[in-house]
């Protein structure tokens, strides 16, 4: 059985502040994370070499959130990858359109960077 601490985490959040915080308690979990500021970068690493688990802003810049979404779910094989949605956004069409290319969406002003590390930590035990 492959542990937590085995599985790696691509943490995209172009916010200095909040990913340095998130990173510090994906560490606290035993998780270990790259944290990537932009769409671009990301979209590149995960092609190269995709994680366990994504933990993507929406907005981002130079490729959005979901634009990174809708290429993981096309390309076969990134379309199982799971991903862990953190935004600001709370337009009800925003969270139906992450939910369709299924991921699971967390309100950022509602959930603690701790219990986003919980969060993560579940998804890769699943």
């Amino acid at each position: 059985m492959t542990t937590a601490s085995a599985k790696r985490v691509f943490l995209v959040e172009d916010d200095e502040f909040l990913s340095s915080m998130l990173m510090n308690q994906l560490a606290a979990h035993n998780i270990s994370a790259e944290r990537f500021g932009d769409g671009r970068t990301a979209s590149e690493a995960l092609k190269k070499d995709p994680p366990h688990l994504l933990i993507l802003d929406l907005f981002l810049p130079d490729i959005s959130g979901f634009e990174i979404l809708e290429m993981i779910r096309k390309d076969e094989h990134l379309k199982d990858l799971p991903v862990l949605v953190v935004s600001n956004t709370s337009q009800v069409d925003d969270k139906e359109r992450v939910h369709r290319l299924g991921a699971t969406f967390l309100l950022k002003v509602l959930v603690t960077p701790q219990q986003i590390a919980e969060h993560a930590q579940k998804m890769l035990a699943a």
